[in-house]
């Protein structure tokens, strides 16, 4: 299987990442390879019978790759480290 290494953040450097598709599930209308935002097109339309090796793939990641939610602290930053937002809206220049 082919995937990421993940560098950052550190708590999950060592880990790898990899997005599969479910051969199985395609439909084959290449909406998905359409809409694709990676400068090199990371989804590529095959004939279904050429990606039926990827279902052991699909069916690894559903039973064996779990959520790793409890690696990165998700509690909000504190106010004072959030960026600071303007607060004045557009109308009040108007009304001058």
């Amino acid at each position: 299987m082919k995937a990421i290494d993940v560098k950052m953040p550190k708590e999950l450097a060592g880990m790898h990442f990899r997005m599969q598709v479910s051969a199985m599930d395609c439909t084959g209308c290449g909406n998905c390879a359409d809409v694709c935002p990676a400068k090199e097109k990371a989804l590529v339309m095959k004939p279904f019978e050429s990606q039926l090796h990827e279902a052991a793939n699909w069916d690894y990641a559903q039973k064996c790759v779990t959520y790793k939610d409890n690696l990165i602290d998700k509690a909000p930053a504190p106010a004072a480290a959030r960026p600071r937002t303007s607060s004045a809206s557009p109308s009040s220049s108007a009304s001058r």
